[in-house]
C-alpha cells in the first residue's frame, strides 16, 4: 500500500510506470488516471501531483522516502 506526493519545484519531471500499476491524482486533472507498466508523463515545474496504488491513501512526501534510501537508488530528486 502506497501514496506518494510530488511536488516538482523549480525543475520539470520526467515520470515511467515501470511494473505494476498505480493512480495519478492532481488538483490539474478532472478525475485521476490510471496508469499501468510502460505508461509515462512529464509533469511541468511548479506542479504537484500524486502516484498511489488505491484512491484514497495516505500521501507520504517523496523527499521524505528518499532520504531514508540507503545505497544505489534510480531516483535522484522528487
Amino acid at each position: 500500500m502506497y501514496g506518494i506526493r510530488f511536488d516538482t519545484g523549480a525543475q520539470a519531471r520526467l515520470v515511467v510506470i515501470t511494473r505494476g500499476s498505480c493512480w495519478l491524482a492532481a488538483a490539474d486533472l478532472p478525475q485521476p488516471v490510471s496508469l499501468t507498466a510502460g505508461d509515462c508523463l512529464i509533469a511541468k515545474a511548479e506542479t504537484r501531483f500524486a502516484l498511489q496504488d488505491a484512491l484514497g491513501r495516505w500521501l507520504v512526501p517523496c523527499d521524505r522516502i528518499l532520504s531514508r534510501i540507503t545505497g544505489r537508488t534510480e531516483a535522484t530528486a522528487c
